[in-house]
């Protein structure tokens, strides 16, 4: 497993910057046994697209990251890419993407946290907090060679109420096909 992010950019007030970053994993099987699944934004739902259980050896995984804040305003875009090394298959390829963006009604900024490489949350300056308004689109696709997983389609909005930079109230709701 292996990240590389950079601070691309970033304007003189810190308001504004431009976040890059790769990502590698490899994926090792087992037993020679692999599977890839998905699922919504939660972990009491059931699987909503699935391989189940085929013979392979290893996946190798590369993700592409993006991320530009501009004042209030952020986009958010990931690209993920699984190379599976299973003949029996036809060697596989699957692959997953997200775009989101949000909007903090109130005026705060996200700002760079270098130690961490990647956005902070948010500091309100109100004592009432800060208010955020979230939406993401997003696609798994695990389907090629001889499998058919299926694709996965969710939208997601949501509305987060941060009470201080550590706490966060959120309401959410998505639809996931």
């Amino acid at each position: 497993v292996g990240r590389l992010s950079a601070l691309a950019w970033e304007s003189l007030d810190k308001r504004d910057f431009v976040h890059v970053g790769i990502g590698y994993r490899r994926v090792g099987s087992d037993d020679g046994i692999m599977r890839f699944s998905g699922r919504p934004e939660t972990n009491v739902s059931d699987k909503y697209v699935d391989t189940g259980e085929f013979p392979g050896d290893h996946a190798d995984e590369v993700s592409y990251e993006l991320l530009l804040n501009h004042g209030p305003y952020s986009l958010l875009a990931e690209r993920f890419d699984a190379a599976v090394d299973s003949e029996t298959t036809g060697d596989p390829r699957f692959s997953g993407w997200y775009t989101a963006g949000s909007w903090i009604v109130t005026g705060e900024s996200r700002h760079y946290d270098r130690a961490r490489g990647y956005a902070s949350g948010v500091l309100p300056r109100s004592r009432y907090g800060a208010l955020e308004i979230v939406a993401k689109f997003s696609r798994l696709d695990l389907t090629d060679g001889t499998l058919d997983g299926g694709v996965l389609d969710k939208w997601h909005f949501g509305l987060n109420w941060w009470t201080s930079a550590q706490w966060k109230v959120g309401a959410s709701w998505g639809d996931a096909d």
